[in-house]
């Protein structure tokens, strides 16, 4: 099997890469604007070509696009000028190369914000959403329509957490990231209470579904898969935090509605919208969500306590 994977020097982006290079049998195609970054297992020469360039580089590399089984599209840009053409037009000019060079399968990456529960686009996230939820939600609505000429099978992660250099060399996930440069307030998040549900992901088990998906059989048609571990109450994940650093969760405080709109007017903090939605929006669990676990497959982080354990939370990350 001949995969191409964009973002393969990123969190998830190193799993998939990893994850894949376990079958012998299968050649990697990386497009990578920063090929240093990426940290390669050993035994993997002569299975990998790396192309040099963003995103929309792609038509300076049709040649090598030609004869691809599986389309991974894993990268992405965050925010910024560039955020649509990068995120919408050259994901969807890479996926029409490689459908053109013959692929009969892709994945690419949007993300679970811009889904309602039910799985359907959430209006919200095309009128009030960032420039990377409206671009995301772009992406989903036009890469769809090329479904007529290959699987397409859409990944909509929910909250990605942990990374680290072990095992794979991989960069942590942003939210873990934000857990160590915030561990300092542990001492008064476990004094709070909020409401609300949502999922966690590890980008390992990403990688696992990513490769489920490759090997399933040849359809037409698309697919919207939402990844995420059972929901889990946001008192359950502070208690976590509070228990990793030998602490218990004592809430205190209640967060509501009215207090966080104190709370940001205190601070002078400027929401928009789409932060008060989400905030307003508690419940951010989706019925569909799978994990490994639900396919027969092994889980890499089966909760929250053993993502923080992975990561080394608390302490430094660069230990």
């Amino acid at each position: 099997m001949r995969v191409f994977i964009t973002g393969g020097s990123g969190c998830v982006g190193h799993y998939l890469v990893h994850r894949f290079l376990e079958d012998p049998e299968t050649e990697l195609v990386l497009l990578l604007r920063r090929p240093e970054r990426l940290t390669l297992p050993n035994g993997s020469e002569g299975r990998v070509t790396v192309l040099k360039g963003d995103l929309r580089s792609g038509p300076e590399h049709r040649e090598a696009l030609q004869g691809i089984d599986l389309g991974l599209l894993a990268a992405t840009a965050w925010g910024g000028k560039d955020t649509f053409d990068i995120t919408v037009g050259a994901n969807l000019t890479l996926t029409d190369l490689l459908i053109e060079g013959g692929a009969k399968k892709i994945v690419y990456f949007a993300s679970a914000s811009v889904l309602a529960r039910d799985g359907s686009l959430l209006d919200q996230a095309r009128e009030i959403g960032t420039e990377y939820i409206q671009a995301k939600y772009r992406l989903v609505e036009e890469i769809e329509t090329r479904s007529d000429r290959a699987r397409l099978t859409g990944f909509f992660p929910t909250v990605i957490f942990g990374g680290g250099a072990a095992p794979v060399g991989a960069p942590l996930s942003h939210f873990a990231r934000m857990l160590f440069e915030n561990q300092r307030w542990l001492p008064l998040l476990r004094h709070l209470s909020a409401p609300g549900r949502l999922h966690l992901i590890h980008p390992g088990d990403i990688a696992t579904l990513a490769w489920h998906f490759a090997h399933q059989p040849e359809t037409e048609g698309y697919a919207r898969v939402v990844l995420g571990n059972a929901p889990v109450r946001v008192d359950d994940l502070i208690g976590d935090l509070a228990r990793a650093a030998g602490r218990r969760h004592r809430p205190l405080l209640r967060v509501t509605d009215g207090r966080l709109r104190a709370f940001a007017k205190l601070f002078r903090a400027r929401l928009s919208e789409w932060d008060w939605y989400c905030a307003t929006h508690t419940d951010q669990s989706y019925p569909t969500a799978i994990m490994p676990g639900d396919l027969g497959l092994k889980v890499e982080m089966p909760d929250m306590a053993a993502g923080l354990k992975s990561i080394g939370f608390p302490g430094n990350p660069n230990a």
